[in-house]
């Protein structure tokens, strides 16, 4: 899955040389047990291959390990949601049923991640998003309740 990154040569040491980790239970469980805070940004190869600008899509339904995190440590949640990153890029989505789409398929079931086609700004800059704003929410902090975090009967 997110690990994925790790695995790509000279990208794993830039991204520990800037104090990024994996987000496989035991390290968040790691960095949490010693005081730090972590940022889990849920979304990844199945929400971008649904990526098209003036819709958002966030699959949730079977991604509750940060909550699990939450109860184990004690750790406080603070909800955080951006609306407009879909506006940044044009992206070319095959359809159901095409070799595309089953490649790319392929791809997150084998490596975790998917190949994309976008288009930023413009074909001789497709890396540089286009201008657009991007909102930013962000809520109080969630705590577990203590008895329910350290496994206590209430």
């Amino acid at each position: 899955g997110a690990s994925a990154i790790f695995r790509i040569p000279f990208f794993r040491e830039w991204c520990l040389l800037h104090g990024h980790a994996s987000v496989d239970r035991s390290s968040c469980m790691q960095l949490l047990e010693a005081g730090r805070s972590i940022a889990l940004a849920p979304g990844g190869a199945r929400e971008s291959l649904e990526s098209v600008p003036g819709s958002m899509r966030l699959i949730l339904k079977h991604r509750r390990g940060f909550a699990k995190l939450s109860l184990a440590t004690g750790a406080a949640v603070v909800p955080v949601l951006s609306f407009g990153e879909n506006e940044l890029y044009s992206t070319f989505q095959f359809k159901q049923g095409t070799w595309g789409r089953w490649f790319q398929g392929i791809l997150k079931k084998l490596g975790g991640f998917t190949m994309l086609f976008f288009v930023g700004r413009s074909w001789i800059l497709p890396l540089l998003p286009t201008r657009s704003q991007i909102h930013t929410i962000v809520g109080e902090p969630l705590r577990p309740d203590k008895s329910v975090a350290h496994g206590e009967n209430a």
